[in-house]
């Protein structure tokens, strides 16, 4: 006899739809993941410098509309406008503040690069001293958790609008770099 207990048809069947649901929902946190890539991608084409302080500005945009949704209790479109404002804002702060100056002495590739790594971490820990550590969880309609069984794997309509705005913004991303005088400068 083999070493090893056999799986029962049931066992590799729910083995078989548990990856299939993990795939899904990998291909969903990936779609994220494609947005930071863009957004790193867009910047370094554009300036040639690889700005880790984008995450420190995403990272406001985020706490902040946690802040004005949960927190304060304000409507969701004012927590969003905020939310992007913040991040904005920031952005446009590091830029005058830090990068500016750099471009002004003709600082190296690398200064652009520590700069944005030190701006990151006094950021992130400014964040900390600000909000803490713990998880933050922003409240979703209830109908956005319903979804749709397509064979063994359940997609919610939230993955489905999440996948729907990372296409939806790809693809204005790549019809601006491509089809507009600015975005192929």
């Amino acid at each position: 006899m083999g070493g090893g207990c056999p799986l029962h048809n049931n066992d590799r069947e729910t083995g078989k739809n548990m990856v299939l649901q993990i795939l899904v929902n990998g291909i969903v946190a990936g779609a994220l993941y494609i947005l930071s890539g863009l957004s790193f991608g867009l910047v370094y084409t554009s300036t040639g410098v690889f700005h880790f302080a984008n995450v420190a500005a995403y990272t406001i945009g985020g706490f902040m509309f946690f802040q004005v949704c949960v927190t304060w209790g304000l409507s969701f479109p004012l927590a969003l406008a905020i939310g992007l404002a913040a991040a904005s804002v920031l952005g446009v702060l590091i830029e005058w503040i830090c990068y500016k100056p750099l471009r002004e002495q003709q600082a190296s590739a690398l200064q652009f690069f520590l700069t944005s790594i030190g701006v990151t971490f006094v950021l992130q820990n400014i964040y900390l001293l600000i909000w803490r550590s713990d998880p933050r969880v922003v409240p979703v309609f209830e109908s956005l958790l319903d979804g749709r069984q397509i064979g063994p794997v359940r997609v919610t309509y939230l993955q489905f609008v999440i996948i729907g705005v990372v296409a939806a913004l790809w693809g204005i991303l790549h019809l601006f770099m491509t089809k507009t005088k600015t975005g192929k400068a």
